[in-house]
Protein backbone atom coordinates (compact mmCIF):
# COMPACT_ATOMS: atom_id res chain seq x y z
CA UNK A 1 0.00 0.00 0.00
CA UNK A 2 1.59 3.37 -1.19
CA UNK A 3 0.99 6.12 1.89
CA UNK A 4 0.39 9.11 -0.11
CA UNK A 5 -2.29 7.25 -2.33
CA UNK A 6 -4.01 6.12 0.82
CA UNK A 7 -3.96 9.81 2.00
CA UNK A 8 -5.59 11.23 -1.29
CA UNK A 9 -7.99 8.27 -1.59
CA UNK A 10 -9.45 8.79 2.24
CA UNK A 11 -8.91 12.74 1.90
CA UNK A 12 -11.51 12.44 -1.39
CA UNK A 13 -13.17 9.92 -0.23
CA UNK A 14 -14.40 11.15 3.14
CA UNK A 15 -15.08 14.30 1.54
CA UNK A 16 -17.74 12.26 0.14
CA UNK A 17 -19.20 10.64 3.06
CA UNK A 18 -18.99 14.04 5.06
CA UNK A 19 -20.86 15.52 1.69
CA UNK A 20 -23.28 11.99 2.14
CA UNK A 21 -24.41 12.96 5.32
CA UNK A 22 -25.20 16.63 5.00
CA UNK A 23 -27.80 15.21 2.08
CA UNK A 24 -29.32 12.81 4.42
CA UNK A 25 -29.60 15.13 6.86
CA UNK A 26 -30.32 18.55 5.15
CA UNK A 27 -33.09 16.97 3.30
CA UNK A 28 -34.35 14.76 6.36
CA UNK A 29 -37.91 17.05 5.54
CA UNK A 30 -38.08 15.03 2.23
CA UNK A 31 -37.42 11.55 3.59
CA UNK A 32 -41.12 11.93 5.62
CA UNK A 33 -42.69 11.51 2.41
CA UNK A 34 -42.92 7.79 1.41
CA UNK A 35 -42.95 7.60 -1.70
CA UNK A 36 -41.35 5.74 -4.76
CA UNK A 37 -39.54 8.80 -5.58
CA UNK A 38 -37.58 9.37 -2.28
CA UNK A 39 -37.16 6.05 -1.82
CA UNK A 40 -34.96 5.91 -4.95
CA UNK A 41 -33.30 8.76 -3.84
CA UNK A 42 -32.69 7.69 -0.78
CA UNK A 43 -31.73 4.32 -1.42
CA UNK A 44 -29.10 5.74 -4.26
CA UNK A 45 -27.77 7.76 -1.59
CA UNK A 46 -26.87 5.18 0.50
CA UNK A 47 -25.45 3.01 -1.66
CA UNK A 48 -23.12 5.70 -2.83
CA UNK A 49 -21.70 6.67 0.73
CA UNK A 50 -21.23 2.95 1.49
CA UNK A 51 -19.23 3.28 -1.57
CA UNK A 52 -17.28 5.76 -0.21
CA UNK A 53 -16.74 3.76 2.90
CA UNK A 54 -15.65 0.64 0.76
CA UNK A 55 -12.71 1.99 -1.71
CA UNK A 56 -10.72 3.60 0.95
CA UNK A 57 -11.00 0.00 2.89
CA UNK A 58 -10.16 -2.24 0.07
CA UNK A 59 -6.66 0.18 -0.76
CA UNK A 60 -5.88 -0.17 2.82
CA UNK A 61 -6.25 -3.44 3.20
CA UNK A 62 -4.85 -4.22 -0.37
CA UNK A 63 -1.37 -6.03 0.07
CA UNK A 64 -1.73 -7.22 3.20
CA UNK A 65 -1.18 -11.09 4.08
CA UNK A 66 -4.15 -13.18 5.96
CA UNK A 67 -7.19 -14.58 5.06
CA UNK A 68 -9.27 -11.98 7.00
CA UNK A 69 -8.13 -9.03 4.52
CA UNK A 70 -9.11 -11.37 1.51
CA UNK A 71 -12.67 -11.63 2.76
CA UNK A 72 -12.58 -7.87 3.00
CA UNK A 73 -11.02 -7.46 -0.33
CA UNK A 74 -13.54 -9.25 -2.19
CA UNK A 75 -16.35 -7.82 -0.17
CA UNK A 76 -15.39 -4.24 -0.56
CA UNK A 77 -14.54 -4.43 -4.69
CA UNK A 78 -17.94 -6.66 -4.96
CA UNK A 79 -20.13 -4.16 -3.06
CA UNK A 80 -18.26 -1.40 -5.34
CA UNK A 81 -19.49 -3.20 -9.03
CA UNK A 82 -22.56 -4.30 -7.27
CA UNK A 83 -23.62 -0.23 -6.21
CA UNK A 84 -23.13 1.47 -9.14
CA UNK A 85 -24.78 -1.09 -11.71
CA UNK A 86 -27.83 -0.34 -8.98
CA UNK A 87 -26.96 3.04 -8.83
CA UNK A 88 -27.29 3.67 -12.60
CA UNK A 89 -30.59 1.57 -13.19
CA UNK A 90 -32.10 3.57 -9.82
CA UNK A 91 -31.48 6.40 -11.26
CA UNK A 92 -33.23 5.61 -14.78
CA UNK A 93 -36.19 4.99 -12.84
CA UNK A 94 -35.89 7.57 -10.51
CA UNK A 95 -36.10 9.89 -13.77
CA UNK A 96 -39.66 8.55 -15.25
CA UNK A 97 -41.01 8.83 -11.55
CA UNK A 98 -39.63 12.21 -10.88
CA UNK A 99 -41.05 13.57 -14.47
CA UNK A 100 -44.26 11.21 -14.36
CA UNK A 101 -43.30 9.82 -17.50
CA UNK A 102 -43.26 6.22 -18.59
CA UNK A 103 -41.84 3.37 -20.16
CA UNK A 104 -42.63 -0.20 -21.06
CA UNK A 105 -42.29 -3.32 -19.14
CA UNK A 106 -40.01 -4.43 -21.83
CA UNK A 107 -37.59 -1.55 -21.14
CA UNK A 108 -37.98 -2.28 -17.08
CA UNK A 109 -37.90 -5.64 -17.80
CA UNK A 110 -34.41 -5.81 -19.61
CA UNK A 111 -32.44 -2.83 -17.21
CA UNK A 112 -34.03 -5.60 -14.74
CA UNK A 113 -32.02 -8.36 -16.37
CA UNK A 114 -28.45 -5.93 -16.90
CA UNK A 115 -29.08 -5.47 -13.22
CA UNK A 116 -29.36 -9.09 -12.55
CA UNK A 117 -26.77 -10.44 -14.93
CA UNK A 118 -24.25 -8.04 -13.59
CA UNK A 119 -24.69 -9.33 -9.83
CA UNK A 120 -24.78 -12.75 -10.93
CA UNK A 121 -21.53 -12.71 -12.57
CA UNK A 122 -20.12 -10.89 -9.55
CA UNK A 123 -21.28 -14.25 -7.52
CA UNK A 124 -20.03 -15.90 -9.58
CA UNK A 125 -16.72 -13.81 -9.70
CA UNK A 126 -15.95 -15.23 -6.38
CA UNK A 127 -15.41 -18.50 -7.33
CA UNK A 128 -13.82 -17.84 -11.04
CA UNK A 129 -12.24 -14.04 -11.47
CA UNK A 130 -13.59 -12.30 -14.39
CA UNK A 131 -14.48 -8.85 -13.48
CA UNK A 132 -11.47 -8.56 -10.93
CA UNK A 133 -9.37 -10.95 -9.02
CA UNK A 134 -7.22 -10.49 -5.60
CA UNK A 135 -3.95 -12.21 -5.72
CA UNK A 136 -2.32 -14.48 -3.43
CA UNK A 137 -0.62 -10.95 -2.06
CA UNK A 138 -4.40 -9.56 -1.38
CA UNK A 139 -3.42 -7.04 -4.50
CA UNK A 140 -6.46 -6.09 -6.84
CA UNK A 141 -6.29 -6.61 -10.74
CA UNK A 142 -8.89 -5.55 -13.16
CA UNK A 143 -9.99 -8.30 -15.52
CA UNK A 144 -11.42 -8.34 -19.16
CA UNK A 145 -15.14 -8.34 -18.03
CA UNK A 146 -14.20 -5.18 -15.80
CA UNK A 147 -15.19 -3.31 -19.08
CA UNK A 148 -18.06 -5.15 -19.57
CA UNK A 149 -19.51 -3.43 -16.19
CA UNK A 150 -18.27 0.14 -17.18
CA UNK A 151 -20.02 -0.05 -20.39
CA UNK A 152 -23.39 -1.58 -18.56
CA UNK A 153 -23.13 1.96 -16.34
CA UNK A 154 -22.28 4.27 -19.45
CA UNK A 155 -25.11 2.29 -21.30
CA UNK A 156 -27.59 2.64 -18.64
CA UNK A 157 -26.34 6.30 -18.25
CA UNK A 158 -27.69 7.31 -22.14
CA UNK A 159 -30.75 5.08 -21.82
CA UNK A 160 -31.23 7.68 -19.15
CA UNK A 161 -30.76 10.49 -21.10
CA UNK A 162 -32.68 8.86 -24.24
CA UNK A 163 -35.65 8.65 -21.27
CA UNK A 164 -35.30 12.36 -20.50
CA UNK A 165 -35.48 13.69 -23.54
CA UNK A 166 -38.42 11.46 -24.65
CA UNK A 167 -40.15 12.45 -21.34
CA UNK A 168 -39.64 16.09 -21.65
CA UNK A 169 -39.60 16.57 -25.07
CA UNK A 170 -42.94 14.53 -25.61
CA UNK A 171 -44.83 16.38 -22.98
CA UNK A 172 -42.85 19.52 -24.17
CA UNK A 173 -41.99 20.05 -20.51
CA UNK A 174 -39.84 23.49 -19.44
CA UNK A 175 -36.30 22.49 -17.87
CA UNK A 176 -36.06 23.16 -14.48
CA UNK A 177 -34.70 19.49 -13.63
CA UNK A 178 -31.35 19.44 -15.60
CA UNK A 179 -29.79 15.73 -16.88
CA UNK A 180 -26.51 17.28 -16.54
CA UNK A 181 -26.58 17.86 -12.93
CA UNK A 182 -26.29 14.54 -12.22
CA UNK A 183 -24.37 12.72 -15.55
CA UNK A 184 -21.83 14.78 -16.15
CA UNK A 185 -19.86 14.25 -12.68
CA UNK A 186 -20.55 10.38 -12.36
CA UNK A 187 -19.12 10.58 -16.14
CA UNK A 188 -16.03 12.19 -15.41
CA UNK A 189 -15.66 9.75 -12.19
CA UNK A 190 -15.52 6.80 -14.11
CA UNK A 191 -13.62 7.94 -16.85
CA UNK A 192 -10.70 9.41 -14.55
CA UNK A 193 -10.76 6.70 -12.30
CA UNK A 194 -10.47 4.04 -15.18
CA UNK A 195 -7.87 6.10 -17.09
CA UNK A 196 -5.77 6.92 -14.22
CA UNK A 197 -5.48 3.12 -12.01
CA UNK A 198 -5.07 3.54 -8.52
CA UNK A 199 -7.62 6.83 -7.84
CA UNK A 200 -10.95 6.76 -6.55
CA UNK A 201 -13.29 9.25 -7.82
CA UNK A 202 -16.45 7.78 -8.66
CA UNK A 203 -17.83 7.65 -5.14
CA UNK A 204 -17.17 11.62 -4.66
CA UNK A 205 -18.34 12.29 -7.67
CA UNK A 206 -21.50 10.66 -7.70
CA UNK A 207 -22.40 12.61 -4.11
CA UNK A 208 -21.52 16.13 -6.42
CA UNK A 209 -23.76 14.47 -8.91
CA UNK A 210 -26.37 14.14 -5.34
CA UNK A 211 -25.46 17.76 -4.84
CA UNK A 212 -26.47 19.30 -8.08
CA UNK A 213 -29.20 16.43 -8.44
CA UNK A 214 -30.77 18.10 -5.16
CA UNK A 215 -30.17 21.68 -5.72
CA UNK A 216 -31.84 21.16 -8.90
CA UNK A 217 -35.20 19.57 -7.41
CA UNK A 218 -35.12 22.38 -4.64
CA UNK A 219 -34.94 24.47 -7.88
CA UNK A 220 -38.16 23.39 -9.28
CA UNK A 221 -39.92 23.30 -5.96
CA UNK A 222 -40.80 27.31 -6.43
CA UNK A 223 -43.01 26.03 -9.57
CA UNK A 224 -44.79 22.81 -7.61
CA UNK A 225 -48.06 23.77 -5.40
CA UNK A 226 -47.14 22.44 -1.91
CA UNK A 227 -50.93 20.79 -1.69
CA UNK A 228 -51.19 18.91 -4.81
CA UNK A 229 -47.65 18.17 -6.15
CA UNK A 230 -48.91 20.03 -9.56
CA UNK A 231 -47.30 22.64 -10.95
CA UNK A 232 -48.06 26.47 -9.98
CA UNK A 233 -49.02 29.87 -11.44
CA UNK A 234 -45.54 30.61 -11.84
CA UNK A 235 -44.96 27.63 -14.29
CA UNK A 236 -47.52 29.34 -17.02
CA UNK A 237 -45.31 32.77 -16.64
CA UNK A 238 -42.02 31.08 -17.13
CA UNK A 239 -43.58 28.64 -20.65
CA UNK A 240 -44.80 32.24 -21.51
CA UNK A 241 -41.70 33.85 -21.03
CA UNK A 242 -39.81 30.17 -22.86
CA UNK A 243 -41.93 31.20 -25.82
CA UNK A 244 -41.34 35.52 -26.62
CA UNK A 245 -38.92 34.27 -29.03
CA UNK A 246 -40.26 30.57 -30.12
CA UNK A 247 -42.26 30.12 -32.70
CA UNK A 248 -43.19 26.45 -31.73
CA UNK A 249 -45.27 27.90 -28.68
CA UNK A 250 -48.40 25.94 -30.74
CA UNK A 251 -50.28 24.47 -26.96
CA UNK A 252 -53.87 23.32 -26.48
CA UNK A 253 -54.65 25.06 -23.21
CA UNK A 254 -57.39 23.33 -20.84
CA UNK A 255 -58.77 25.34 -17.99
CA UNK A 256 -61.31 23.24 -15.20
CA UNK A 257 -63.43 24.11 -11.89
CA UNK A 258 -64.60 21.55 -9.25
CA UNK A 259 -68.46 22.03 -9.52
CA UNK A 260 -70.03 22.47 -6.56
CA UNK A 261 -66.92 22.80 -4.95
CA UNK A 262 -68.34 24.89 -2.06
CA UNK A 263 -70.76 22.64 -1.11
CA UNK A 264 -68.09 20.23 -0.26
CA UNK A 265 -65.95 22.33 2.25
CA UNK A 266 -69.44 23.71 3.99
CA UNK A 267 -71.00 20.12 4.25
CA UNK A 268 -67.72 18.19 5.35
CA UNK A 269 -65.10 20.72 6.40
CA UNK A 270 -61.79 22.18 4.58
CA UNK A 271 -59.91 19.05 5.09
CA UNK A 272 -62.60 17.05 3.12
CA UNK A 273 -62.37 20.30 0.34
CA UNK A 274 -58.64 19.79 0.27
CA UNK A 275 -58.73 16.01 -0.26
CA UNK A 276 -61.00 16.20 -3.29
CA UNK A 277 -58.58 19.11 -4.73
CA UNK A 278 -55.71 16.27 -4.17
CA UNK A 279 -58.26 13.48 -5.47
CA UNK A 280 -58.70 16.05 -9.21
CA UNK A 281 -54.91 16.24 -8.97
CA UNK A 282 -54.55 13.06 -8.71
CA UNK A 283 -57.33 12.43 -11.82
CA UNK A 284 -55.69 15.12 -13.96
CA UNK A 285 -52.34 14.11 -13.61
CA UNK A 286 -53.15 10.82 -14.62
CA UNK A 287 -55.06 11.52 -17.63
CA UNK A 288 -52.87 13.61 -18.86
CA UNK A 289 -49.72 11.82 -18.06
CA UNK A 290 -46.08 12.24 -19.54
CA UNK A 291 -48.53 14.43 -22.65
CA UNK A 292 -48.37 17.99 -21.05
CA UNK A 293 -48.76 19.45 -17.68
CA UNK A 294 -50.89 20.13 -15.20
CA UNK A 295 -51.11 23.41 -13.42
CA UNK A 296 -53.21 24.06 -9.89
CA UNK A 297 -54.36 27.87 -10.94
CA UNK A 298 -55.99 28.79 -8.21
CA UNK A 299 -58.01 27.09 -5.62
CA UNK A 300 -60.07 24.79 -7.33
CA UNK A 301 -59.03 25.34 -11.08
CA UNK A 302 -56.58 23.93 -12.73
CA UNK A 303 -54.90 24.40 -16.04
CA UNK A 304 -54.06 21.49 -18.13
CA UNK A 305 -51.08 22.72 -20.83
CA UNK A 306 -51.14 19.91 -23.66
CA UNK A 307 -48.68 19.02 -26.11
CA UNK A 308 -51.11 18.88 -29.36
CA UNK A 309 -53.10 21.17 -31.46
CA UNK A 310 -55.25 18.01 -32.84
CA UNK A 311 -58.63 18.33 -31.97
CA UNK A 312 -58.69 14.44 -31.80
CA UNK A 313 -55.73 14.36 -29.49
CA UNK A 314 -57.55 16.97 -27.54
CA UNK A 315 -60.80 14.75 -27.52
CA UNK A 316 -59.17 11.67 -26.13
CA UNK A 317 -57.56 13.79 -23.42
CA UNK A 318 -60.80 14.84 -22.09
CA UNK A 319 -62.57 11.53 -22.79
CA UNK A 320 -59.85 10.06 -20.32
CA UNK A 321 -60.59 13.36 -17.64
CA UNK A 322 -63.77 12.59 -17.89
CA UNK A 323 -63.45 8.93 -17.19
CA UNK A 324 -60.95 9.72 -14.88
CA UNK A 325 -63.88 11.49 -12.58
CA UNK A 326 -66.44 8.57 -13.49
CA UNK A 327 -64.65 5.44 -12.03
CA UNK A 328 -63.30 7.67 -8.84
CA UNK A 329 -67.34 8.45 -8.40
CA UNK A 330 -68.55 5.23 -8.88
CA UNK A 331 -65.77 3.94 -6.74
CA UNK A 332 -67.49 5.60 -3.73
CA UNK A 333 -64.12 5.67 -2.21
CA UNK A 334 -64.98 9.49 -0.70
CA UNK A 335 -68.49 11.21 0.85
CA UNK A 336 -68.41 13.59 -2.61
CA UNK A 337 -68.49 13.25 -6.19
CA UNK A 338 -66.35 15.23 -8.52
CA UNK A 339 -67.44 16.78 -11.34
CA UNK A 340 -65.56 19.61 -13.64
CA UNK A 341 -66.04 22.01 -15.96
CA UNK A 342 -63.74 22.52 -18.74
CA UNK A 343 -63.05 24.95 -21.42
CA UNK A 344 -60.57 25.00 -23.47
CA UNK A 345 -58.90 25.98 -26.87
CA UNK A 346 -55.84 25.79 -29.11
CA UNK A 347 -53.73 28.98 -28.71
CA UNK A 348 -50.28 29.98 -30.10
CA UNK A 349 -48.02 32.00 -26.95
CA UNK A 350 -46.01 33.51 -29.35
CA UNK A 351 -49.05 35.51 -30.67
CA UNK A 352 -51.39 35.80 -27.36
CA UNK A 353 -50.14 36.61 -23.87
CA UNK A 354 -50.91 34.53 -21.01
CA UNK A 355 -53.17 36.77 -19.59
CA UNK A 356 -55.31 36.74 -22.78
CA UNK A 357 -55.20 33.18 -22.93
CA UNK A 358 -56.40 32.43 -19.22
CA UNK A 359 -59.55 34.90 -19.56
CA UNK A 360 -59.96 33.23 -23.14
CA UNK A 361 -60.43 29.62 -21.58
CA UNK A 362 -61.49 30.40 -18.34
CA UNK A 363 -64.86 32.22 -20.04
CA UNK A 364 -65.55 29.21 -22.23
CA UNK A 365 -64.75 26.91 -18.86
CA UNK A 366 -67.84 28.97 -17.44
CA UNK A 367 -69.79 28.49 -20.48
CA UNK A 368 -69.51 24.84 -20.06
CA UNK A 369 -70.67 25.47 -15.98
CA UNK A 370 -73.48 27.45 -17.00
CA UNK A 371 -74.25 24.54 -19.55
CA UNK A 372 -74.02 22.09 -16.08
CA UNK A 373 -76.41 23.59 -13.47
CA UNK A 374 -78.81 23.53 -16.09
CA UNK A 375 -78.94 19.75 -16.37
CA UNK A 376 -78.34 19.14 -12.62
CA UNK A 377 -81.45 21.35 -11.16
CA UNK A 378 -80.35 20.57 -7.80
CA UNK A 379 -76.98 21.60 -7.71
CA UNK A 380 -77.99 24.92 -9.72
CA UNK A 381 -80.63 25.85 -6.58
CA UNK A 382 -77.35 25.05 -4.32
CA UNK A 383 -75.35 27.93 -6.53
CA UNK A 384 -78.30 30.37 -6.29
CA UNK A 385 -78.34 29.97 -2.36
CA UNK A 386 -74.45 30.84 -2.72
CA UNK A 387 -72.85 27.15 -2.81
CA UNK A 388 -70.90 27.87 -6.17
Amino acid sequence: METFNFISISCANILGIMMGIVLLIGNSWRWKRNDRENTLLIFMLVLVIMTCVCEPAAFYFGGRPGRVYRIVMYACCTYTFASNLMAAASWLMFLVYHLKGSISRLHVAFVNAIVAAGLLVLVINLFHPVVFSIDPSNSYHRLNAYYAYLAADVFMLIDSFATYLYIRLKGRRLRFFFFWVYSVPVLAGAVIQTRFYGISMIGPCMLISFTGLMSSIQNEMIFKDKLTGLYNRYYLDQLEEEHKQDRDGVYTFLMMDINDFKSINDNFGHLVGDEAIINTAKILRKAVGSQGAVIRYAGDEFVAVLSTKSDIDTDVFIANIKKGFDDFNKSGTAKYDLHVSMGYDVVDLCKSTMDEVMNHIDKLMYEDKTRYYKTHAQRNRRRDEGNT
